[in-house]
């Protein structure tokens, strides 16, 4: 599961896999704002699609 996890999470364009990376890594919203270069509150939307569309990957 975690394997197949990981190769989802390689399919995404580079932000997105960049965003998801740094909240497994456990840092905030805030601190991942500031790496990224995005409002806070767009890390917390993307994260939410991100979860959403990581969701239906593994479905199929």
């Amino acid at each position: 599961m975690v394997k197949e996890l990981y190769k989802m999470i390689d399919s995404l364009n580079k932000i997105d896999k960049a965003l998801v990376l740094l909240y497994l890594e456990d840092k905030s919203h805030d601190e991942i704002s500031q790496i990224v270069g995005i409002s806070k509150s767009n890390v917390a939307v993307r994260l939410f699609r991100i979860k959403e569309r990581l969701k239906i990957m593994s479905n199929n």
